[in-house]
């Protein structure tokens, strides 16, 4: 296997992992006593239904994404094209989500109906177990990806025997979903075989830039007309705000309290002390969770598939788990079928259920995603080799940025080795890293002195300049910036 993700940090000596874009605060604290009890469990099997962490997401989905509909089915809040709306309950389970009668919209009485029934919902080991499981059936001919994006689209849909079309993001566009790349996007589905497939991460990794729903609904109702699938990555979704995280507690613990745009913080300053100061208002203008998702979209798109994971939100990669929500039960049957009985382990089932329950502590974390983002952004321009920060209007937890190409004379400190002469004329540090006038190797210079970034030159429409950061506490982010400056 040629692994090309960060965190490997098994083989190396690192400090701070910067190239993995988990949560900075790490695991919450009842999640973490939850996975405990569950290895002291553990001479049990697991529960082969997973009933009480899919009740869980369930509740927990339902909480937060609301659904009106008519009394004829139709969805009526979330501006779903008419191509797109779906009349029939379209999986067992639907018809009992509702919640009772609403109030009368436009002479159409509505109801509040739940957005996820508890048969939609399909666990894996991490979202990319379901990736790879989605490709094993569907089997479509074509898979339409952004480039960049996630490898594992791409990586798994050529394991079934998949062409990969790639839609290429502007990097003159700071790699952007622009009404061109939504363009783009329909002309490659409607071109398509019947049954391909179409893969969004929203926030894309690794740029993070966001995808509006109301565009992602126009994306599923093209998908629908000529039968192929939509296949959306919500994993980094859960680090944008929520309707009312800009007055929560969380909020106010980090600082956030001054009506201002970002303010510097002075290396002198308290470690502890807050990065950023933001307003209100400005955060206002940020894409929230409410208005990225899909899950409100589920029960009108046959052809709609969403993939969400505890891993980046909740600091749990070693766990692996997450989740995937259709309202096609075809589907969501043919998923199951190819997993064994016992597919989620306990401890990762009970540290599911009570990382739900964790309100605040996500709270706490995009308040610290959204001073420390701001921070790295200012700070990142003035470090040495990088070029150009790419900065969306998002508050994903990792930063994209490119390194400038390198001057042909040595680096300070460097010095040629003449059986390396080539047409690039390298010059090579003590521990032979390479300076060529086309890069510089940034990740092996920052890993000689602790520090794992995730080098972005295997993302298709990227090359070696290219190079991600995750955002983490701002001791770390000191500490990330000192080393830095070193070099």
């Amino acid at each position: 296997m040629n692994y090309v993700h960060g965190g490997d940090v098994y083989r190396r000596a690192v400090d701070l992992d910067y190239s993995v874009n988990i949560n900075p605060l790490g695991m919450p604290p009842r999640a973490c006593q939850a996975a405990k009890h569950g290895v002291d469990q553990s001479t049990a099997y697991p529960d082969w239904k997973v009933e009480k962490l899919r009740d869980a997401v369930v509740s927990f989905l339902n909480r937060k994404f609301a659904v009106v509909v008519s009394s004829a089915g139709a969805n009526a809040d979330i501006g779903v094209p008419s191509a797109g709306m779906r009349t029939d309950d379209m999986a067992a389970g639907a018809s009992t989500c509702a919640a009772g009668t609403g109030p009368v919209l436009g002479g159409i009485e509505t109801h509040e109906a739940c957005a996820v029934a508890p048969e939609w919902i399909s666990f894996g080991n991490g979202a990319a177990d379901l990736i790879y499981r989605l490709m094993q059936v569907l089997r479509p001919q074509q898979v339409v990806v952004a480039a960049p994006a996630f490898a594992e689209y791409s990586v798994a849909a050529e394991r079934v025997g998949a062409q990969v079309v790639p839609v290429y993001l502007s990097e003159a566009d700071d790699f952007s979903f622009t009404p061109a790349v939504e363009a783009a996007f329909i002309q490659a589905i409607e071109r398509a075989p019947s049954g391909s497939a179409v893969f969004l991460c929203n926030p894309n990794n690794p740029d993070g830039n966001v995808i509006r729903a109301e565009v992602l609904q126009r994306i599923a109702a093209v998908c629908e007309a000529h039968h192929s699938w939509l296949l959306v990555d919500e994993c980094f979704l859960p680090f944008l705000r929520s309707d009312d995280s800009t007055h929560s507690s969380g909020g106010q613990e980090a600082g956030e309290r001054e009506a201002q745009m970002p303010k510097p913080i002075s290396f002198d300053d308290s470690p502890h002390a807050a990065a950023t100061h933001f307003s209100n208002v400005e955060h206002a203008l940020r894409p929230n969770e409410l208005e990225c998702s899909m899950v409100p979209s589920l029960r009108a798109f046959e052809h709609l598939v969403i993939l969400r994971a505890f891993t980046k939100i909740y600091g749990m990669p070693g766990l692996r788990l997450g989740y995937m929500l259709t309202a096609t039960q075809a589907l969501t049957d043919a998923v199951r079928a190819t997993m064994t009985p016992w597919e989620i382990n306990l401890p990762a089932q009970l540290a599911g259920v009570a990382a739900l329950e964790e309100t605040e502590f996500v709270e706490k974390t995009r308040a610290l995603i959204r001073a420390e983002r701001a921070f790295l952004v200012q700070t990142l321009p003035t470090l040495p080799y990088v070029e150009k920060v790419y900065v969306p209007v998002s508050d994903a937890n990792f930063i994209l940025f490119r390194t400038a190409l390198t001057q042909p004379d040595c680096p300070d400190g460097r010095v040629r080795k003449p059986e390396l002469k080539s047409e690039s004329d390298p010059c090579v540090s003590e521990n032979r890293t390479v300076f060529t006038s086309h890069s510089v190797d940034l990740k092996a210079l920052l890993l000689d002195r602790g520090v794992l970034i995730r080098a972005c030159g295997n993302y298709e429409g990227l090359d070696a300049r290219y190079y991600r950061i995750c955002v983490r506490t701002h001791e770390e982010n000191l500490e990330l910036i000192q080393r830095w400056r070193a070099l």
